[in-house]
């Protein structure tokens, strides 16, 4: 029994072995390039990481050593399964089935490890959820837990064979390893790759993809839409595009179902005509082509795209000497080669007009400005139209011309030639020589820049003064300067003996900064000793420039920043309530940068009273009657506007009495006019009420009415009630017809009846008390 025992096991090891290596074999050749886990020795387990799914060979056992595969660590483990080692020791680990923490223990109970196996965590989805049949797209593997590349094995559940898998996705080759499915095998993709799919000649319908990862058990699904082939398309975004001859012309081309067009270019008399091929075009993308009026017919580089890859085909070739003239020009669209005779798709018309030369304004900039930064957005925040420059400033020179940018500027740097001219001149002529000028080429690239605004135009020369040095000339203080920039006869735009000037006249002027304000007959400056004293000073540098105030009085220092303004002034405010009329200021001191300080003595003056303001638009009130109501009180609110100024005045109001709406309306009141508004709250309960008078939805006023409660009668107040009453008595007596002689009966308070009565009462007391 032994014996056929061991020949059993024996023949089941063998035949086991055979299966192991055919399936390896087998594997091998399926699987080139895929995932295959090296042999590891014993002891090199411990803190290693597995996916669920991986195949693990591990040495150093014996030969056919039976080894336990445990769950947990090695100070609490539960047994797994057996596992036998081949004829040299080595034992696969297969962890499809795990997830945690495993030993291996050798059958002399030692423990190798722990290991880890974790279940391996991954997302798939393409690009766009619809796409149109022979669209591309692509299938993004959008997260991963493992970080590694990996093999992974594609199916779309038998709705696409192997051959239109292979089709779709790129790098994609048949998997034979399940007979049961048809799959494609992509190798070494990782998280944030993409794999191009192609769905050219799928039919129309929902696929639903499954990825699985060839060495773990990972899977995903992905969905995509696929709908009925759209035809091929292109079209202008414009049917008429604008610009001048000499500039750069744009237009914009959309596509439908190709990632290529092409796009013919014929001017008017068919003396010029361009053909451009664009592909690899992103299918959400446009394209905008870029059409240099002024190198058309002189090179391909009269044409640019911002999307895709550009091949002018065919130009018409233009003698040196001349260029496109202003015109119409016509554009077509194709999605096959025009040259083979295909039809456009679209059409639209360019218009070239004639250029022109317009004005020239001078602006300043602060001297801080990095020319490297400049840009449209910064010469809109940073410069002030101004026709004067303090040294160390910016100065800026706005040209308004057309028909230059196609070839005016290089790199953003000034390029001569081409009938273009920008010159500084000096306006004081020496008695012996010529005034001191430079041209814009003449200066050093890094001392000046060119921002162009061509949708307006426009362009802008910014230049540091300071820096400026042509042959020992420069931009220095107190100095007055022409600015011109010439279109002249050499320009192929310009007629012969004709010239185009745009120009402007500006003043170079020394830093300066002034406080203002009045002085006593000592020279100290007058500070008012207010809450709100305000202290100025005058500048010429450029608005934006950054200063600041400094005052030292007795025993404290006050500093505050500022900035240039639009009107050369800077201001601070200081509270210097404190100080007394007559107290004296060491420092009085206002900065800007790389000025020569405004810096004086002072002295504190009373602060002179504001005048009050007139009043202006709507006053209003709101009266209560009576204003202490009692408990069961008829309570009259009114609401009143009154415009205390002479200007229509209108406003909407609301009055809330606890919480209820009372009044509201719509008021417009001509100047000193007034109106007013009543409601009343019957039988007012007592308690507090909280009220609040509403105008344009804003609160205006707002408080507590308190409705007190009744008061009872008491005892006290009934004797009170009797004697008022006897004393009417007595009024109503006198008033009935007794006459009254006008003489006091000399006891204050009483009549004589009531007093006798008083006495005869005192008397009987005392009889009482003798008996």
């Amino acid at each position: 029994m032994t014996n056929e025992t061991s020949y059993r096991e024996k023949g089941r090891a063998l035949f086991l072995a055979a299966l192991m290596v055919m399936s390896v074999v087998a594997m091998s050749a399926a699987f080139a390039g895929g995932a295959a886990a090296a042999t590891q020795d014993k002891n090199d387990i411990d803190g290693q990481l597995y996916f669920a799914g991986e195949t693990f060979e591990v040495d150093g056992f014996d030969d056919n050593e039976q080894v336990q595969l445990r769950s947990g660590d090695n100070d609490s483990s539960s047994f797994e399964e057996n596992l036998r080692a081949n004829d040299t020791g080595v034992v696969t680990v297969d962890t499809e089935d795990l997830d945690g923490e495993y030993i291996l223990r050798s059958s002399d109970g030692t423990n190798y490890g722990p290991f880890e196996v974790t279940v391996q965590n991954v997302e798939f989805e393409f690009e766009n959820d619809e796409i149109a049949s022979g669209d591309e797209t692509t299938l993004n593997f959008v997260d991963d837990n493992r970080g590694a590349d990996v093999s992974v094995l594609i199916d779309a559940d038998d709705d696409l064979d192997e051959e239109e898998l292979e089709g779709i996705f790129a790098g994609a080759s048949a998997y034979d390893g399940d007979d049961d499915v048809d799959q494609v095998q992509v190798d070494d993709v990782a998280e944030d790759d993409e794999i191009d799919a192609d769905f050219e000649d799928i039919d129309a319908g929902n696929y639903t993809f499954t990825v699985n990862v060839y060495d773990t058990t990972a899977s995903d699904e992905a969905q995509i839409e696929v709908g009925d082939e759209v035809d091929a398309d292109a079209q202008f975004d414009q049917s008429t595009y604008e610009q001048n001859v000499g500039d750069v012309a744009e237009f914009t081309v959309e596509h439908d179902s190709t990632d290529d067009v092409y796009v013919n270019v014929t001017d008017e008399d068919e003396f010029y005509t361009a053909t451009l091929y664009i592909d690899d075009i992103e299918d959400e993308d446009n394209v905008t082509v870029e059409f240099n009026s002024y190198k058309a017919g002189h090179g391909d580089d009269a044409f640019d795209v911002d999307e895709g890859d550009l091949t002018v085909v065919d130009q018409t070739n233009i003698d040196s000497e001349f260029n496109l003239v202003a015109g119409d020009y016509e554009l077509e669209a194709y999605v096959e080669d025009p040259q083979d005779g295909a039809d456009e798709v679209d059409a639209a018309v360019l218009l070239l007009n004639d250029r022109s030369t317009g004005d020239m304004n001078t602006w300043v900039a602060p001297g801080d400005l990095d020319l490297d930064d400049v840009d449209l957005d910064a010469i809109e925040e940073s410069a002030t139209e101004r026709d004067y420059v303090a040294e160390g400033d910016h100065l800026i020179t706005q040209v308004e011309a057309s028909g230059i940018y196609g070839y005016a500027f290089d790199d953003g740097n000034w390029d001569d030639g081409e009938g273009l001219e920008f010159n500084f001149n000096d306006t004081e002529q020496p008695r012996y020589g010529d005034a001191d000028s430079f041209t814009l080429g003449e200066l050093d690239d890094e001392d000046y820049t060119i921002v162009v605004d061509e949708d307006a135009n426009t362009f802008f020369v910014v230049v540091d003064i300071d820096e400026v040095d042509v042959d020992d000339v420069g931009l220095n203080g107190d100095e007055t300067w022409d600015a011109e920039f010439v279109v002249n006869e050499d320009n192929p735009y310009v007629d012969e003996d004709d010239e185009e000037v745009a120009d402007a006249q500006f003043d170079v002027e020394e830093r300066d900064l002034e406080l203002v304000g009045e002085y006593d007959d000592d020279d100290r400056f007058l500070v008012e000793n207010s809450a709100n004293a305000e202290l100025t000073a005058e500048t010429n540098v450029a608005p934006g420039t950054e200063g600041d105030f400094r005052l030292r009085a007795t025993s404290e220092i006050y500093t505050d920043d500022a900035e240039v303004d639009a009107d050369g002034m800077i201001s601070s405010t200081f509270d210097l309530s404190s100080h007394e009329a007559g107290d004296e200021l060491r420092t009085v001191r206002a900065s800007v940068a790389d000025t020569d300080p405004a810096e004086t003595e002072g002295v504190f003056i009373d602060a002179e009273e504001e005048p009050e303001e007139d009043a202006e638009g709507l006053e209003w009130d709101v009266d209560v009657d009576p204003a202490e109501p009692v408990e069961g009180d008829d309570v009259d609110v009114t609401v009143s506007a009154e415009n205390v100024g002479e200007e229509m005045e209108n406003a909407s109001y609301e009055f809330y009495f606890a919480g209820d709406l009372l009044l509201d309306g719509d008021v417009e009141l001509e100047g000193e006019e007034s109106e007013s508004w009543t409601d009343t709250v019957e039988d007012a309960e007592a308690g507090d009420y909280e009220w609040e008078l509403k105008v344009d939805g804003d609160v205006e006023l707002e408080d507590t009415l308190t409705v007190a409660e009744e008061d009872e009668p008491t005892d006290d107040d009934a004797d009170a009630d009797a004697g008022d009453a006897d004393a009417d008595a007595d009024a109503d007596a006198d008033d009935d017809g007794e006459a009254d002689d006008g003489e006091d009966d000399g006891t204050p308070g009483f009549g004589v009846a009531v007093a006798v009565v008083a006495l005869l009462a005192a008397a009987m007391l005392a009889l009482r008390r003798q008996n």
